[in-house]
Order: C-alpha cells, then sequence, then structure tokens
C-alpha cells in the first residue's frame, strides 16, 4: 500500500521546502497536502517526486532505499554504460564467428552454431524488435 507521508518525510531530511517541492513538480500546495491526506496521486506526480528526491518509486510503497535500487539520477547513468558494455560484447562476438567462418579458428561448428544464434536474436529483437521472425 502506498504511504504518501514519506513526501514529508523526504521534504524534512533533504531540507527541502514543502512549496519549493510543489513548484518544482507543477503542483499546488494544496493540491499535493491533499493527496498527502487522501493518500492517492496520480503516478505521473509520483514520478516527479521520486525523481526530484532521487529516490525510486519503490520507497512510497514500503521498499528501503538502499543499494539494490538506483537513484534516478544514477540510472541514466548506468544504463548508457550497460548499453556500451553490451555492444562491445556484441562486436566480440561477431569478430569471433567472422574468424571461425574463415577458418582461422579451432573452435567447432557447433560453437560457430551458437554464435550466429545469438547474433541472429540480437538482430530480430534488440535491433529489429517489431520485425516478424520466418
Amino acid at each position: 500500500m502506498i504511504n504518501l507521508g514519506i513526501i514529508k518525510e523526504l521534504c524534512k531530511k533533504k531540507k527541502v521546502k514543502f512549496t519549493d517541492l510543489c513548484k518544482q513538480i507543477g503542483i499546488t500546495d494544496a493540491g499535493l497536502y491533499k493527496a498527502i491526506n487522501k493518500n492517492k496521486i496520480s503516478a505521473e506526480y509520483l514520478d516527479k517526486i521520486a525523481k526530484y528526491f532521487d529516490v525510486s518509486v519503490g520507497v512510497f510503497f514500503g521498499e528501503k532505499q538502499d543499494s539494490r535500487y538506483l537513484p534516478y539520477a544514477k540510472l541514466e547513468e548506468y544504463a548508457h554504460k550497460l548499453v556500451i558494455e553490451f555492444v562491445e560484447f556484441i562486436k566480440m562476438i561477431t569478430r569471433l564467428r567472422d574468424e571461425m567462418k574463415r577458418g582461422n579458428s579451432i573452435y567447432t561448428d557447433k560453437m560457430l552454431e551458437t554464435l550466429d544464434s545469438i547474433l541472429e536474436h540480437y538482430n530480430n529483437h534488440i535491433i529489429h524488435p517489431n520485425t516478424e521472425e520466418s
């Protein structure tokens, strides 16, 4: 169950004026007070509040903000790094497959088949996700 009282706690903990928070997320003071008192808020505002305080939305549902949850500020940086590493991994697999196809490798046909399968999956589901498989 959602606990919007945490918004007040976050304001106090991070020394943020309630009115400043409201201005930043685009809601009136009265509107946010009403949401907190009724313990009901739109997902859009909840997301904005979480981003403002750099916490996971799950915090409002009882999740502890610890090392398992990345704050929004770090999430984009982490995702970017992950994508770069993934692309490098795909390049490595492609080079290995090409070497195997040229016969410059001691690897087996089964390994070549596996690499082709990984690259085909990557192409069909990552690069062209809306393309129907034949």
